[in-house]
C-alpha cells in the first residue's frame, strides 16, 4: 500500500505540474501540507519529493527552503525557441492550435517560430533547416498533406532526428512509425456520425475523402467500422477519393469536373459526408449543380468544424469539433518535457473530439 500511495503521488504532482497548475520557477505544497491532503506519511512525501528531483522535474534551491518546479532554461540553458509549421494559421482550426502551443510555450519563457506549411513538404523542410542553424530547441508540426506523405513526411522527421532536434506530431501521424504525437480520435468520432445517421434510417452515406494522411484514413475506417457494426455492407461506388488540395477554393476546375463525375457514377445516396471542411463546400457546389435538394434529397454532415458556413446548407448540420486548443497545449508540454527528459521515450496522446448534430 505505501507503495501504491508513493506512485500515485508522484502522479499526482506530475499533472499539476504539467496543467500549468504549478509553474516553473514556484515553490509546491510544503511535505506536511500534501501529506495532510493526501493522508500519506511524511516518509513517503520526501521519498516522491527526491525522485522527482533525481527525474530532474523539482529542484531544491541555495538559502530556500522547500523544493520548487525546476526552470527549464536550469536544463536547456539559452535555448528558447521553438519552430511550429502547421497547414494554415489563418484558419479557424490553425489560429486556435497555434494559440494553445502559444500559450503554453509562452507561459514557460518559450518563443514561436510559425510556418505556414500550405501543404509543401519543401516549404517546412527549408524552415527547420533554417531554424537549426539559429539554435531552435525543438519542432511541433503537422506531418505535411500532399501525395507522398508517408515518404516525404519521413524525410522530415530524418532530418528531425539528424539534427537531434526534440520534435512532436500534433494532428497527424505517420503510420506504423514511434513518435512523440498528439492527434484527435478521428476514426471514433467519424463512426459517431455514420451511427447517427443509421440511427435516423439513413442507410446510403456517401463519403468522400482527400489526399492520403493519417487523419483521413482514420475517418475512412471509423465511416467502415459502423457499416460493419451495423452489419451493414459497405458500397464501394460511395466511397469517392478526391485531391482536396486542388479543389480548395474551387482553384481547379478539373478536379471539380472528377469530383462531379464520381458523385453522378456514385448511384443512389441520400446523404453526403464529406472527410473535411473543402471537400464539404465543394460539394455543395457540385450538388446545387446537380439540382440535388439538399436538406431534403440529400443530407450533409462533415468530419470538421464549419468555419466557413455555407449558408442555409451548413446550418446545423453534424460536425465534428476537435479539442484544438487542448491539442496545442498538450503538443508543447509532450515537447518541453521531451526536452528536459529525453530518456523517457515515446508520448502518444489521443484527445476525444466532440459529435454535434
Amino acid at each position: 500500500m505505501p507503495d501504491i500511495k508513493y506512485r500515485h503521488l508522484k502522479e499526482i504532482i506530475k499533472a499539476k505540474i504539467a496543467e500549468g497548475l504549478w509553474l516553473p520557477g514556484s515553490r509546491i505544497l510544503p511535505e506536511r501540507k500534501i501529506a495532510e491532503e493526501f493522508q500519506i506519511s511524511r516518509v513517503t512525501v520526501k521519498k516522491a519529493i527526491s525522485d522527482l528531483i533525481s527525474e530532474g522535474l523539482l529542484e531544491r534551491l541555495s538559502g530556500k527552503r522547500g523544493a520548487f518546479v525546476r526552470e527549464y532554461e536550469n536544463v536547456l540553458g539559452n535555448r528558447r525557441l521553438i519552430g511550429v509549421a502547421i497547414d494554415d494559421a489563418s484558419d479557424f482550426f490553425g489560429a486556435t492550435l497555434l494559440r494553445g502551443i502559444e500559450d503554453y510555450l509562452w507561459g514557460r519563457k518559450f518563443l514561436t517560430v510559425i510556418c505556414n506549411a500550405d501543404r509543401n513538404f519543401e516549404k517546412v523542410e527549408k524552415y527547420f533547416e533554417s531554424l537549426f542553424v539559429n539554435n531552435i530547441s525543438g519542432v511541433i508540426f503537422s506531418p505535411v498533406i500532399d501525395k507522398g506523405y508517408v515518404k516525404n513526411n519521413l524525410k522530415i522527421i530524418k532530418f528531425l532526428e539528424q539534427k537531434k532536434l526534440p520534435f512532436v506530431l500534433v494532428d497527424r501521424y505517420i503510420p506504423g512509425v514511434m513518435t512523440n504525437q498528439v492527434v484527435s480520435n478521428h476514426r471514433e468520432s467519424s463512426k459517431n456520425i455514420i451511427k447517427h445517421f443509421f440511427n435516423m434510417g439513413y442507410k446510403r452515406i456517401l463519403v468522400v475523402k482527400g489526399l492520403k494522411c493519417s487523419s483521413m484514413d482514420d475517418r475512412l475506417q471509423g465511416y467502415m467500422d459502423a457499416h460493419r457494426e451495423a452489419n451493414i455492407p459497405v458500397d464501394e461506388n460511395l466511397i469517392i477519393r478526391v485531391n482536396d488540395n486542388l479543389i480548395y477554393k474551387m482553384k481547379y476546375p478539373h478536379e471539380m469536373a472528377k469530383m462531379k463525375d464520381q458523385i453522378k457514377k456514385a448511384g443512389d445516396f441520400n446523404v453526403f459526408y464529406a472527410l473535411n471542411g473543402r471537400i464539404l463546400n465543394a460539394g455543395i457546389s457540385i450538388l446545387k449543380s446537380l439540382n440535388v435538394q439538399i436538406g431534403k434529397d440529400v443530407q450533409l454532415a462533415v468530419h470538421d468544424f464549419i468555419s466557413n458556413p455555407v449558408p442555409p446548407y451548413t446550418d446545423n448540420i453534424p460536425h465534428i469539433v476537435q479539442p484544438t486548443y487542448q491539442m496545442g497545449l498538450k503538443a508543447a508540454w509532450v515537447l518541453l518535457e521531451s526536452m528536459k527528459m529525453p530518456e523517457n521515450g515515446t508520448v502518444q496522446v489521443t484527445l476525444r473530439s466532440k459529435l454535434i448534430i
